[in-house]
């Protein structure tokens, strides 16, 4: 059956035109055929897809008047979109509230899509799985600029050969987030009692991606990966410390042999200090506005670079407020992949994933500016429609946010503020 809203709907072995056009949206996202294939130029693939997976979302839900999937992480979403617009408001600066409404509308209707329309078991494989497959196809693609010097799209290689691909990938650190959040869920179809034949595939897979990582040469990324590897082994195993060998060991592996930047992870880099100043910029233009930030996607405004961390990058843009509601949409996505492992043994193993794949992003987002980028809302996407599935089967799976969860982000979000400002106290 398939589930939604807490009723019964469907067989599972149905597939909607929603669901296939979803599916044709996250081919589309990921390789960007319009832009580089000669057939498809010119064609608005992503809005024909997006829109076309929304009317027939809209026209299903109107003919079976079936409520949509009501879970706590749309409450933080749609308080996150109303920070970004408000950030141009209070400033009254329209054409910035425009574009805000405009970007996180779009983040917006994807994730509804995903969380209302991958509505059971059978469709979460598959979607996921195609994730994975469309993932391996960027590193193929960034193999090949790697030994040729351009992309399939023509693209060249960023300064000191770090694979790219286009539009959302263009920047190395964007595609190698894309790369390291898929390594866990890899990780979850190895560590499954299952025949090792079985396993061949997602090993050769996740060997392929890691390799992509270290071909991105983006600091940010290896460290995100560390972060994730360490999380789902420390997590995985019944004894902390075995755990933590094990995770430690494969993580001091991928620094050994990682990219030739990690080298220069000091406070003498000239990259590493024009982070720490930018920190610094961030923290003075928080204080300024304090609670609607300057206007969202106004920091290189006024600077010329970015902020080099998430938080403080949507500290100083979009205020506390803002603040507060992203951390908060991540935050409930890890909750709800908790509960979905503490109640639903069936799912557990795919929450336990998606959960290291959360952590990092995390990492990665304290070294990068990757507050407004996709791909990490589409991990909370599949998080929460992975929580509305196993919510539906076992009641125990559900919850509220309340103030002790209002307690735990603004914890986290301080925490993380602090640990920058702690960096620039020490270094600079």
């Amino acid at each position: 059956m398939d589930v939604d809203g807490g009723r019964r709907t469907r067989a599972p072995g149905r597939v909607t035109m929603e669901f296939l056009f979803l599916v044709l949206y996250l081919c589309v996202i990921y390789l960007r055929p319009a832009e580089w294939v000669l057939f498809f130029h010119g064609w608005q693939l992503v809005d024909i897809t997006l829109i076309g997976a929304a009317l027939f979302l809209f026209f299903r839900i109107a003919l079976t008047r079936r409520p949509l999937v009501k879970v706590p992480h749309t409450g933080m979403l749609l308080g996150l979109w109303a920070s970004a617009i408000l950030s141009h408001v209070a400033h009254t600066y329209l054409g910035g509230a425009l574009g805000a409404f405009n970007l996180f509308g779009r983040i917006a209707i994807t994730y509804l899509l995903i969380v209302n329309t991958i509505t059971n078991t059978a469709r979460f494989r598959v979607a996921l799985a195609l994730v994975v497959v469309l993932t391996a196809v960027l590193v193929w693609q960034g193999v090949e600029q790697y030994q040729t010097g351009l992309g399939w799209a023509g693209q060249r290689m960023s300064s000191g050969r770090r694979i790219t691909w286009i539009s959302i990938f263009n920047d190395p650190n964007d595609l190698a987030l894309a790369f390291v959040i898929m390594v866990p869920v890899l990780l979850t179809y190895l560590v499954r009692p299952t025949f090792f034949g079985l396993k061949i595939v997602p090993l050769a897979l996740l060997a392929f991606l890691v390799y992509g990582v270290f071909l991105t040469n983006s600091r940010g990324g290896v460290l995100g990966l560390m972060a994730a590897v360490m999380f789902f082994f420390v997590k995985r195993s019944r004894w902390v410390v075995p755990g933590m060998v094990v995770g430690g060991i494969l993580a001091a592996l991928v620094f050994a042999f990682g990219p030739s930047r990690l080298g220069l992870l000091s406070p003498t880099d000239e990259s590493a200090y024009g982070r720490l100043d930018s920190w610094y910029y961030g923290f003075q233009l928080m204080k300024s506005n304090p609670v609607f930030g300057i206007g969202q996607n106004m920091f290189t405004d006024q600077y010329p670079l970015t902020a080099h961390n998430s938080f403080v990058l949507a500290a100083s843009e979009m205020g506390f407020l803002g603040l507060f509601c992203w951390v908060g949409f991540f935050y409930v996505a890890f909750k709800g992949l908790s509960r979905v492992q503490q109640h639903h043994p069936m799912l557990a193993a795919y929450a336990h994933g998606l959960q290291a794949s959360l952590v990092g992003f995390g990492a990665t987002a304290f070294f990068l500016s990757r507050t407004y980028i996709e791909i990490p809302y589409l991990l909370a996407a599949f998080a929460a429609a992975l929580f509305a599935i196993a919510r539906h089967d076992r009641d125990r799976v559900a919850f509220a946010f309340g103030w002790r969860d209002v307690r735990n982000v603004g914890l986290v979000s301080l925490g993380a503020l602090g640990m920058a400002q702690v960096a620039m106290k020490t270094w600079l």
